[in-house]
């Protein structure tokens, strides 16, 4: 370590390239970061429609019947059900 400090020869890297196996790596690990950003964003949104069926207080139940249903939105809509 510290041998080459007082070498006056200077390496061109200009032309150095990444390696083929090195370069399927960088293309996995960009495929697998989008992806994550991708599932984060899905969980998000999913929250965030969820959030907005509970209505402005979050005093309406969510579930999967509720969601198949169409969910309870507003006093109008059950009212006109009869409940």
């Amino acid at each position: 370590m510290g041998q080459n400090l007082s070498s006056t020869k200077i390496n061109d890297t200009a032309l150095d390239v990444v390696a083929a196996p090195d370069a399927l790596n960088d293309l996995h690990l960009g495929i697998f970061f989008g992806g994550s950003f991708y599932a984060i964003g899905m969980i998000w949104f999913t929250i965030a429609l969820i959030d907005r069926w509970r209505g402005p207080n979050g005093d309406r139940k969510t579930g999967f019947a509720s969601a198949e249903r169409g969910g309870e939105f507003d006093e109008k809509h059950e009212l006109m059900r009869g409940a």
